[in-house]
């Protein structure tokens, strides 16, 4: 003798709610995650584009040999060139 399982008479439109809610749900999660995922792209890639720090470096200490340099590039001049280095605020001779 087999034993038959009731049917369950479920109402196809609380089914579909139930699908379109979990569907939502992703879609919320989904969009929350790309969100955050921009969010961390925008902050890594932003210091890219930010002007770089500029030096005077006086190479060997004579006036007349003298380079601009990036913040990188004044440890291999110091090094180097027993480079003698200064901030400076903007490129001589450019506007702005």
């Amino acid at each position: 003798m087999t034993h038959a399982q009731p049917m369950v008479q479920t109402n196809p439109s609380s089914e579909n709610l139930r699908r379109e809610v979990a569907l939502m749900r992703r879609i919320v999660s989904l969009l929350s995650v790309v969100a955050l995922i921009v969010a961390m792209l925008a902050t890594s890639v932003a210091p890219a584009f930010a002007d770089p720090l500029l030096f005077r470096c006086e190479l060997g200490g004579e006036q007349q040999a003298s380079t601009l340099a990036t913040s990188q590039e004044i440890d291999f001049y110091q090094r180097n060139y027993n480079a003698t280095c200064m901030r400076i605020d903007s490129v001589p001779g450019e506007a702005g």
